[in-house]
């Protein structure tokens, strides 16, 4: 019986251990407002019961600025076929479009932006917060802090976190090639 208890005390504490961690579980996504609508790109299959937060800046007008927090369930996977496989850490990239129209974006159009992507839970509130350019962000979360910055390959846009390159890592295809700047140690296993 003493076994028992104990057994159950550890499995309780791992769980509040687990639990207390998770305040800080997130993603990152990079959103495209293109003229068929705002895209979205990130590694998780499915967008349910999940929130997405993003930020377009406006580099001429600083009061000009959008950050918008959208619902997961309001993006729709853009086509079965249109993921990308990523060999850097072995992550596929999903595409999902968003179903309703965004008028407070048309002065972003061809725009590109980081997104943060986190469990929609009504028990637990969460900050978020963006600020800075795609090639050099910072995402605050619960008060810890995040900085992204990007990098081009042969034929893409590797997003990542530059404090821990294997933290938070996305890659976009871009269909065209680039010249790469990408550091190598965002290679190495």
């Amino acid at each position: 019986m003493f076994r028992a208890l104990i057994l159950l005390v550890l499995l309780g504490y791992q769980t509040v251990a687990l639990s207390s961690d998770r305040s800080n579980d997130f993603s990152i996504g990079l959103v495209s407002n293109k003229e068929e609508g705002l895209f979205l790109y990130t590694d998780k299959a499915t967008l349910a019961a999940q929130s997405v937060y993003t930020c377009f800046n406006d580099t001429t007008d600083k009061d000009n600025n959008r950050c918008l927090s959208l619902k997961g369930e309001d993006f729709t996977l853009s086509d079965k076929h249109n993921v990308v496989y990523d060999s850097v850490d072995d992550k596929t990239t999903y595409t999902f479009i968003y179903n309703k129209k965004l008028t407070q974006l048309e002065h972003f159009m061809d725009e590109l932006s980081t997104s943060v992507i986190y469990p929609n839970n009504p028990n637990q509130e969460n900050s978020v917060k963006i600020t800075g350019a795609l090639n050099q962000s910072e995402i605050i979360f619960n008060n810890n802090k995040v900085n992204i910055t990007n990098c081009y390959s042969s034929e893409g846009i590797h997003i990542f976190d530059k404090d821990d390159i294997n933290k938070y890592h996305l890659y976009y295809y871009l269909g065209f090639d680039v010249i790469s700047d990408c550091p190598d140690t965002l290679f190495e296993e």
